[in-house]
């Protein structure tokens, strides 16, 4: 957006003064008086409550008696579930990747709202569920108490059913929330978590009010494919018992603390899946998407000599179902840790598979190394938005057309460490120019800027230089 300038005009129904604060929701204004605040949380616990065996093992913590009252205003699709807990240990972790929660008028009532855990991005130490009541599973028996928010909220559940220790979780916050203040949406830019707040009172209500963007602010949205320590599901040639999990530490390029398996393929295949992600990118299609993650490899070398990355919509990925993939010999790696970003317009469509059903399944399917047999770590696999303001010229690597007086061997690749200044991930070139040109140019852009001026568009880069002085 750089520094446009936007308009947002507000259609008023009531006249309120004294205003002090305005709060953008789903593309209108939402003006709020200090006398008269709008209740936005309705809260349903606060506090430190251990998690309990259940009957079946697993893990369990209910909320009975809540008594919430929504407003008449507000509608089920207007409101979200946050649910804070804290995660002890590995098996908690696994039990409750697996678990599900739901929300209901009453313990027993026939009408329940449902949301699995499956896919969720959990992690030991507290997670943050923000769930919306219009994504949940609806599950009704008797269609005559069918769940509605015009009658009180009473019940609440989380709950899991592969075995864990008592008291290894713990529930520290359930509230409803107005969902409508969580972000808004013009045309087809989408933020999040945004709102204005006036620093004076205003003696009357603005007919419009402009904005001015005065730094870049880069918004992602990403879904959780497969976590970094999973070794659940794993059908191929290694088995899970030959895998190890690990974390990372200070030193290595990704930052700490990021979990991921590692293994070692002697022509045997990983396959390994993750199904019931219930993904929906809404507007997004597959130029706007990709699947990201960080590997590391012993050795320089491809992703992976064979094998796929596939999405589905069908469980669980296979080779009879519709699905999305992408060869991992396609992928180059250095040695040491690699972060790899793979642009969902490249993958091969096979089956009919139409991004607009969803995405239930992902599947690392059949990879293996027959000959460059070395260690390989993978993080956590997420499906990310990419960038709307941004497009690519160059790729910090890049080895092609070099037409001056350096070329590609005189040039030496890498990627930036979490202690570089332009933060981990970002691959580079790196070379000395001793009277020597660097000459290169890339075609076939397709970068379209019309609805942008001159003045607020730039070329952005990094660039390190061993001393002060010319970037050349």
């Amino acid at each position: 957006m750089g520094n446009k300038i936007k308009r947002l005009s507000a259609v008023l129904c009531a006249a309120i003064l004294c205003v002090q604060a305005v709060l953008i929701s789903n593309g209108n204004l939402l003006f709020c008086s200090a006398d008269n605040a709008t209740v936005t949380e309705w809260p349903l616990y606060s506090g430190d409550m251990p998690f309990s065996k259940s009957g079946s093992g697993g893990l369990v913590q209910e909320i009975k008696n809540a008594n919430i009252n929504i407003p008449d205003y507000l509608e089920l699709e207007d409101l979200s579930l946050e649910v804070i807990f804290d995660i002890k240990d590995d098996n908690a972790l696994n039990s409750l990747r697996s678990g599900r929660v739901q929300l209901t008028q009453d313990k027993m009532d026939n009408a329940v709202l449902t949301w699995s855990l499956v896919g969720k991005e959990l992690n030991k130490g507290d997670n943050t569920l923000d769930l919306k009541l219009s994504d949940a599973n609806y599950e009704c028996v008797n269609s005559e108490r069918g769940f509605t928010v015009r009658k009180p909220i009473n019940y609440f559940r989380i709950f899991s059913t592969v075995n864990a220790q008592d008291g290894s979780a713990v529930l520290k916050s359930v509230k409803l929330k107005d969902s409508r203040t969580l972000g808004l949406e013009f045309g087809n830019e989408k933020t999040a978590d945004t709102y204005l707040q006036l620093s004076k009172t205003l003696s009357e209500i603005p007919q419009t009010i402009e904005v001015s963007i005065k730094s870049s602010v880069k918004i992602t949205h990403n879904w959780l494919l497969r976590a970094g320590g999973d070794k659940s599901n794993v059908i191929g040639g290694i088995s899970k018992d030959d895998i190890t999990v690990g974390t990372t530490s200070e030193s290595d390029t990704p930052g700490a603390g990021k979990e991921y398996i590692e293994f070692k393929s002697n022509d045997n295949t990983l396959t390994a899946y993750n199904n019931n992600l219930n993904i929906s990118t809404g507007d997004y299609g597959a130029d706007r998407l990709a699947i990201a993650f960080w590997m590391y490899s012993e050795t320089d070398g491809k992703l992976f000599e064979g094998g796929q990355i596939r999405l589905s919509n069908k469980a669980s990925g296979e080779d009879d179902k519709p699905n999305l993939s992408y060869s991992a010999n396609a992928v180059n790696v250095q040695a040491g840790w690699n972060y790899i970003e793979l642009p969902l317009s490249k993958f091969t469509e096979s089956g009919g598979f139409n991004l607009a059903d969803g995405i239930n399944s992902f599947r690392i399917h059949g990879c293996k190394n027959t000959s460059n047999i070395r260690t390989q770590r993978i993080c956590e696999i997420k499906l990310v938005v990419l960038s709307d303001t941004e497009r690519l010229l160059r790729a910090g690597n890049s080895k092609i057309d070099l037409i001056g007086g350096l070329k590609a061997n005189d040039m030496s690749y890498g990627i930036t460490s979490a202690a570089d200044a332009p933060g981990a991930g970002l691959r580079y070139t790196e070379f000395t120019s001793n009277n020597k040109t660097v000459t290169t140019f890339v075609n076939d852009l397709g970068i379209n800027v019309s609805e942008y001026a001159l003045t607020e568009l730039s070329v952005a880069f990094w660039a390190y230089s061993e001393n002060d002085g010319k970037l050349f």
